[in-house]
């Protein structure tokens, strides 16, 4: 690590504010944001005996007004770019990245904040890292120099600055709705068109592909490319399909440019532009300077097979807003109620037990009431006698429960206000509930748990009996706003928020079409035979076993595991030699890991005794609670900011969610909890950041997002 700190030191002499990071998770070691207003002295931002293996680049004033180009989804559109600005590129810095990008490096005096420059169906494929912003560099693994160098990066002038990022702008221009000229073209599958036109020949199709015949092409039913369905994108295999290339893909925005406009996306892009009265700029959260590439929810975790699977197709063959991230969290907590007190693994003596609290966090409205509906359905299935908990009066309602069924699925909603109750202590019965589920967590395999307060029994009450193996599973759903307005340090450090697997949905789920026929004659919503058996299955399970059956792990899934707890423990020990308090939400998740792949390999074998915890499993668990870490991370600022600060990320996340303006009163209806002087001043700092600029829509004052 020598040999990098001191290629650090070079570059920090010449000028650049760069920092340690971690190359994998994208970020800077430890605490830093100070570090991204006021350069620190190098020995301070490297401190001796630090690990790490990348370093990190800050954008903005304090590396000489650097700015970054990053060209994502591998470059696809660098080639585009550097065609529309020429010999303007001549000596920038140019670097490849880990993933197959590129990033484009110069200096100058009107250094913007980040910002999307083009989108196209995969998502944002050009964005700039401005003020604050950073990236991880070459010397560090993966990173290599194409031209120019760090050490000596070139001053533009604001014209030439301007002509870069443009370009970059006209490879995607977004319509009246917001949607890309390349998702437009993609929806209306215009590139059939164009192909049509062009002499290719539509030949057959089957569940997934359609097959085309190539223009000249003398065998009838010969094909010389295929057209994904649900993807939506052409492959092309013959080598005689000229201007199409052989064993290349093909969007419907670079299939339209290529034979209708001789290859320049540029041109295509506009002509299919339609005229716009705003021109709305998508730009990232300024408070989110960090990167962190989080990516999507694990594929892999929509495809687990077994019970959970078929509990989550349940969830969302009956949403009318379908939430597939949280459709699986739910099917998740439905297994941790099924498998408590009846599964255990022995991991070094201690045993590992499958109860978890699960959150799932999307805006009001947005499909979320499913997943606990037919949580409550599993529940009445397993246990007809009991009604299903919503919420909790006071602790010793929690605690009756306990006591008396011993098994809880608790399904609760509005977590947030919860949690901010508990932070303005205005309720002490709802403070003793959280402090007692708490307890649980860690009590699910201890014999003789005591449920009631001692106290009871001092003054005369019926004697306490011990509970053997109290099982809660939490399946909590929330606004995002309100959990994240609610959370702060002291929460995070109690460790309530820690335990919870946090998964966060998507912001806006369409509305699932529904006919006249469906909405006047589907029957009422019961759980399909099939679950309700098996269902019964553990039920029977628990019944028939006085102890805990206790489930193995095979080699395979222990050094998966272990691979994996070994990085945690690397980032653990950097997160806390620097100072950072995420070290404490890290250090819970080797406990998670084990509770998710037990609980893997439940819904994969069901109640037989020779179920184990495989390779499958560990790689179903480990994938989540990377995501779970990932995501915890990217937000771990919003944990410890001031209110105010909240309130003003709150306002630019809701203008983004809209389509980037709002009028005045638009804001005040959304954000009328908050008191006025608060609002007032959010929107006169936002203004003055110039996050957001003041503009006429219609005859009404607004705003609309920089």
């Amino acid at each position: 690590m020598t040999n990098l700190r001191e290629t650090a030191l070079t570059l920090y002499r010449s000028g650049l504010n760069v920092l340690p990071a971690l190359r994998k998770q994208k970020r800077p070691v430890g605490a830093w944001k100070q570090y991204a207003q006021t350069r620190p002295e190098f020995d301070v931002a490297f401190p001796a005996g630090l690990n790490f293996d990348a370093i990190a680049v800050v954008c903005g004033a304090t590396s000489g007004g650097l700015e970054i180009i990053d060209f994502d989804q591998r470059a696809k559109l660098f080639s585009a770019w550097q065609g529309l600005v020429g010999d303007k590129l001549c000596g920038l810095t140019v670097e490849s990245t880990q993933s197959g990008g590129k990033h484009v490096a110069f200096r100058s005096n009107a250094c913007g904040r980040n910002q999307k420059l083009a989108t196209n169906p995969e998502g944002c494929a050009i964005e700039t890292r401005g003020e604050g912003g950073i990236c991880i560099i070459a010397p560090s693994e993966g990173y290599s120099v194409e031209s120019g160098s760090w050490l000596d990066v070139k001053f533009l002038s604001n014209e030439d600055r301007e002509l870069l990022l443009n370009a970059a702008k006209n490879l995607s221009q977004a319509n009246e709705s917001g949607e890309s000229v390349a998702d437009y073209l993609r929806r209306i599958e215009a590139g059939k068109d164009a192909l049509t036109r062009a002499g290719w020949t539509f030949l057959r199709e089957d569940s997934e592909w359609e097959y085309w015949r190539r223009p000249g092409q003398t065998v009838e039913d010969k094909h010389g490319a295929t057209y994904s369905k649900r993807e939506r994108f052409f492959h092309v295999f013959t080598s005689n399909g000229a201007p199409f290339e052989q064993d290349k893909t093909y969007s419907h925005l670079q299939i339209v440019a290529l034979l209708d406009f001789g290859g320049d996306l540029s041109a295509a892009s506009k002509h299919w532009r339609p005229n716009r009265t705003v021109n709305v700029v998508e730009t990232f959260n300024p408070f989110d300077v960090e990167k962190v590439e989080t990516g999507k929810f694990p594929q892999r975790l929509f495809n687990v097979g077994g019970l959970i699977q078929e509990i989550q197709d349940v969830i969302n063959e009956n949403a009318i807003r379908p939430q597939p991230e949280g459709a699986f969290l739910g099917a998740l907590a439905a297994m941790s109620f099924l498998a408590g007190r009846s599964l255990a693994l022995n991991y070094r003596g201690v045993l590992v037990t499958p109860n978890i609290y699960a959150l799932f966090l999307a805006p009001s409205g947005m499909g979320k009431e499913i997943m606990r509906r037919v949580g409550a359905e599993i529940a009445r299935a397993y246990n007809p006698k009991e009604s299903v908990p919503e919420s909790f009066a006071s602790v010793q309602a929690l605690q009756n429960l306990i006591s008396r069924v011993r098994k809880v699925l608790w399904l609760h909603d509005e977590f947030g206000r919860d949690l901010a109750v508990m932070n303005s202590q205005t309720n002490s019965n709802i403070t003793g509930v959280i402090t007692e589920s708490l307890k649980l967590y860690s009590n699910a395999n201890n014999r003789a748990y005591l449920p009631k307060l001692i106290a009871q029994e001092a003054k005369g009450a019926k004697r306490v009996d011990p509970v053997d193996r109290p099982s809660l599973t939490i399946f909590a759903t929330g606004n995002p706003r309100e959990f994240f307005d609610a959370t702060n340090e002291t929460i995070l450090s109690n460790g309530y928020i820690s335990r919870f697997t946090i998964v966060q949905g998507r912001t806006y789920s369409e509305r699932r079409a529904t006919t006249f026929e469906e909405a006047t004659s589907a029957p009422i919503f019961a759980l399909p035979a099939s679950l309700r058996s098996r269902v019964k299955k553990w039920a029977d399970f628990e019944l028939a076993a006085s102890d805990p059956t206790l489930c193995g792990f095979d080699r395979a899934a222990f050094d998966c595991i272990s691979e994996f707890d070994s990085a945690t423990e690397k980032e653990i020990k950097n997160e806390t030699l620097a100072g950072g308090w995420i070290a404490e939400f890290k250090a819970r998740l080797f406990e998670k890991v084990w509770k998710y792949a037990l609980l893997f390999a439940a819904s994969k074998y069901g109640v037989v005794p020779s179920m184990i915890v495989d390779r499958d499993c560990a790689e179903n668990a480990t994938a989540l609670v990377s995501y779970e870490s990932e995501l915890f991370t990217a937000n771990q600022d919003r944990f410890a900011s001031s209110g105010q600060t909240r309130l003003m990320q709150s306002v630019l996340d809701w203008g983004k969610e809209i389509g980037g303006t709002f009028t005045k009163s638009q804001f005040t209806r959304k954000f009328q909890r908050e008191p006025l002087r608060e609002r007032d001043e959010a929107l006169r700092s936002l203004v003055e950041g110039e996050y957001l600029a003041p503009c006429e829509i219609g005859t009404k004052k607004g705003f609309i997002l920089q």
